[in-house]
């Protein structure tokens, strides 16, 4: 038996988990803080356009919002 096969598989511990739901939940709550024009700076007005188009789900290769929010937390986290 090879050992891919011995391995469990990683996304088993997201079943259950509405990783959608929490995502668009956060997006809500942090629109709430950024849409104060003394909370907002020029990332988080980008921010606010990307979340927009990511709504809308018109086009399937633009990012979702929990894709956002990870790579805001990412970048966001480095600067």
């Amino acid at each position: 038996m090879s050992d891919q096969r011995e391995r469990p598989d990683r996304y088993r511990s997201f079943i259950g988990i509405d990783c959608m739901g929490d995502s668009r939940r956060l997006a809500a709550a942090i629109s709430r803080h950024i849409n104060d024009p003394a909370k907002t700076d020029a990332f988080w007005e980008a921010f606010k356009v990307k979340l927009a188009q990511a709504a809308t789900g018109d086009d399937r290769y633009a990012p979702d919002e929990l894709r956002l929010i990870c790579g805001a937390v990412t970048y966001r986290g480095t600067v």
